[in-house]
């Protein structure tokens, strides 16, 4: 009789301990489903459609704003601050916004299709001339852009720009981020010295990265630090200053994008002559750089001022 139960036993414990190891992984299961779901459900909120983001690069002085017309989007407006002296704010009464001018600090607002005005309500700062407008636009509003006669369009849907240029020129890919623009050369070995280009940097894109045409992370910084009005270089060598000292100018409004407008009279690499153009964009998902160099060596280029502006003028930033 003992000999039985002992039987039993030897062949009821592994078919107990089968039955634990099947419900331990069931529970293991359950709990990995109970994990993930709530994970599913989240909505991370870069992943649902964002309002359009304006970058304005804002300075303020002693007494003055630069710039003081400014025009965005409906949507988001970020301001990034330098401030050249004294100590200021920036208030907007209708918006219910008094944010300090702290050099080097940024704050963001939102904004609805209006005009609003902005002012220093420090002392008498405002009655002094501190004092401009932001003029918001509907981003909704769609643009249309006539091609000239006898000029062609581009447009990349993945990066969500396009441009026309005319008929005659040459539109060629430097990578997947960048587009160049210039008149055919009759001799194939020839050196452009006249061309437009477009650069679409990713936000996130890596610092050390360089496969980006004209994008150097540490340049465009110094860029975008330099005060409106100011020249400054942006070469880590001095010996190179010359041909890295660009101008700032003020912001200008393309199509619904607020530009930063830089400007170098002596570009590295090029004809003595040779001025380049540099605009910068910025959106809740990349930095879109729109430049040029014009060799004014040439009276007869098909690439001067005025058509640079053109093109300029067709540049659309979805």
């Amino acid at each position: 009789m003992q000999i039985k139960n002992t039987k039993f036993i030897v062949i009821l414990v592994p078919l107990l301990l089968f039955a634990g190891l099947i419900y331990a992984i069931s529970l293991r299961s359950n709990n990995t489903n109970n994990t993930s779901s709530p994970q599913s459900n989240t909505i991370d909120p870069l992943s649902e459609e964002q309002s359009n983001v304006t970058t304005i690069e804002l300075e303020a002085g002693n007494f003055y704003f630069r710039p003081a017309q400014i025009v965005v989007n409906a949507g988001t407006v970020k301001v990034r601050v330098t401030n050249s002296g004294g100590f200021h704010d920036f208030v907007i009464d209708e918006l219910d916004i008094r944010q300090p001018m702290e050099d080097g600090t940024e704050f963001e607002f939102a904004v609805k299709p209006g005009t609003y005005t902005f002012y220093c309500s420090v002392g008498n700062h405002r009655q002094m001339g501190m004092e401009g407008t932001i003029v918001v636009q509907d981003a909704n509003t769609p643009i249309n852009i006539q091609t000239k006669q006898g000029w062609k369009s581009y447009k990349d849907e993945s990066l969500g720009i396009s441009f026309s240029v005319p008929e005659k020129f040459e539109i060629t890919t430097n990578g997947k981020n960048s587009f160049m623009a210039g008149p055919m050369e009759t001799t194939p070995s020839a050196i452009k010295t006249s061309f437009v280009y477009i650069s679409v940097i990713p936000t996130g894109y890596p610092e050390q990265s360089s496969d980006i045409y004209n994008y150097n992370s540490e340049i465009h910084k110094k860029l975008t630090r330099i005060p409106v009005g100011q020249i400054r270089s942006v070469s880590d060598n001095t010996q190179q200053d010359d041909w890295y000292m660009y101008e700032r100018k003020s912001n200008v409004n393309i199509n619904g994008r607020n530009a930063m407008v830089y400007v170098n009279q002596k570009p590295w690499e090029f004809p003595d002559g040779t001025i380049e153009y540099r605009y910068i964009f910025a959106t809740s998902d990349n930095t879109i750089i729109f430049g040029g160099y014009i060799d004014n060596n040439s009276v007869n280029s098909e690439l001067n001022q005025d058509i640079f502006n053109t093109i300029l003028n067709t540049v659309v930033i979805r």
